[in-house]
């Protein structure tokens, strides 16, 4: 019986119907209807996962490839790379706006892990990421990741400065009353970042 609850819905993840918002449907080699929406949505992944340069949608063979695949894309429909990066950025605002959500609707407290680096030209940069549960409209109770923010760093990394970045984006995600656990890569920085940020959320 334990078993059986265990496995439940393997046969539906099997096919490919996983959990909405986990990973992209996979239809199994059925082909859904095609749409221009639908095509924008898959390009923008494709350019995004797959780390592409914008200017290869400029490319006359990917046009090529593209119109040759599909009698109902016509080579018009394919958008410029100015155009892309305007589909892009409106595509992030949307997930962006679907993370704001599930944060503020998440199953009990969410944590963070926050990376501070430095690239090779000195400019500086703090990723962090947000680790909650959610319950999903289906009903299943599902652990989330999301990278909320790629932040460029002026100053060093020390630990006020770090802070005062930490409690702004989780004033923009609506994070504060619902902090779990705090880890930076730096075990350093993180003793004096979580003093700074006790002294901004007591003040």
């Amino acid at each position: 019986m334990v078993i059986a609850q265990h496995l439940r819905g393997w046969k539906k993840l099997a096919r490919g119907e996983v959990l909405a918002g986990t990973n992209p449907s996979w239809t199994g080699g059925a082909h859904e209807e095609f749409t221009l929406e639908g095509f924008y949505k898959c390009l923008i992944r494709w350019i995004i996962v797959d780390d592409q340069s914008i200017n290869v949608i400029d490319s006359r063979e990917l046009h090529n490839l593209l119109t040759y695949i599909s009698y109902e894309l016509m080579d018009d429909d394919i958008p410029h790379r100015s155009t892309l990066m305007n589909l892009i950025i409106q595509h992030f605002f949307k997930e962006y706006g679907k993370v704001l959500l599930e944060i503020k609707d998440a199953a009990g407290r969410v944590s963070y892990t926050a990376d501070a680096w430095s690239h090779n030209d000195l400019s500086s940069f703090l990723a962090i990421t947000a680790h909650y549960m959610y319950i999903t409209p289906e009903g299943h109770l599902v652990l989330r990741n999301r990278l909320i923010t790629f932040h460029h760093l002026e100053g060093s990394h020390d630990g006020k400065n770090l802070a005062d970045v930490f409690f702004h984006v989780l004033q923009e995600v609506s994070g504060l009353d619902c902090i779990g656990m705090i880890t930076l890569n730096n075990a350093g920085n993180n003793d004096t970042m979580m003093k700074g940020l006790e002294t901004r959320l007591r003040a």
